[in-house]
């Protein structure tokens, strides 16, 4: 099989969270085509067998699964042991499992907002933290963080989605500066639409974005960051649209805005 990315000296193993669909299947499908050994990470023990068993079976590259909810107090530490237990040398990290809360801030539960914010704060901080830790000592490792393209924008209903989110890209930005000193690379990924269940799209307005562009294909998200991490790129903008979209976002005025949360259920006046 000829690689399609050039695999630095050294890297073989690959840990990705929510690995179980969307962008976390697609990076486990990319990784192990290139060769690399998979950890595979998520809640839904199921599918994470089924992503097992076919790439194994087509690659023939070594699987190891842990069925785990990051979102849970030491979910993180949880996982660095079993890599430690299973002698497992984590080369790459991705950071994808994320959650999407799309409600009026009053109206979520405090079950709801601990979740959130501690799956995409601390579970991501701490898995960076302890696997990032033996690969400075290693001087050799890769870390991708999902981040958003909505991290840079501020919009009602996924306040705190976008607030996380923004933290997973301020941090990966500002550590990528100490990492990559011990040859050790920090890419934030931000994707904009992609054509996942994740949002909850019909798949009629999914066919359309698709054909638009304004959505794209975890495949080619996969792809693109994978080609880019192992470029110590510091962030990567998936979408060749994301920047406009961005711009845009970031531009709507308050008028607009209200415009848009009166057509929404989500605001509607009770």
């Amino acid at each position: 099989m000829k690689n399609k990315f050039r695999i630095p000296k050294g890297i073989k193993t690959v840990l990705v969270t929510g690995a179980g669909s969307g962008i976390g299947k697609a990076f486990v499908y990319e990784f192990a085509k290139l060769g690399l050994d998979c950890v595979l990470v998520g809640k839904n023990n199921e599918k994470l067998e089924e992503i097992g068993e076919m790439v194994k079976n087509e690659f023939g590259t070594k699987v190891w699964i842990i069925e785990q909810d990051l979102s849970v107090p030491g979910a993180a530490q949880r996982v660095f042991d079993y890599c430690q237990e299973k002698n497992i040398q984590v080369d790459v990290l991705v950071n994808n499992a994320g959650k999407l809360i799309f409600h009026e801030f009053s109206t979520l539960s405090k079950k709801q907002l601990y979740s959130i914010l501690n799956l995409h704060i601390f579970c991501t901080t701490m898995l960076t933290y302890l696997f990032g830790s033996n690969m400075l000592e290693r001087k050799r490792g890769f870390i991708i963080n999902i981040s958003s393209a909505s991290a840079l924008m501020t919009l009602p209903g996924i306040h705190v989605y976008n607030a996380t989110k923004s933290y997973i890209r301020n941090f990966s930005r500002s550590i990528y500066y100490e990492f990559v000193r011990s040859n050790v690379g920090v890419t934030v990924v931000c994707p904009s639409g992609v054509d996942t269940a994740f949002f909850k799209l019909p798949k009629r307005l999914r066919k359309i974005g698709l054909k638009w562009g304004l959505l794209i294909k975890p495949k080619q998200v996969a792809e693109i960051a994978i080609r880019k991490t192992f470029r110590f790129k510091k962030e990567v903008l998936p979408n060749h649209l994301d920047s406009l979209l961005i711009f845009i976002a970031k531009n709507l005025t308050d008028p607009v805005i209200f415009w848009i949360m009166e057509k929404l259920p989500q605001f509607a006046k009770k």
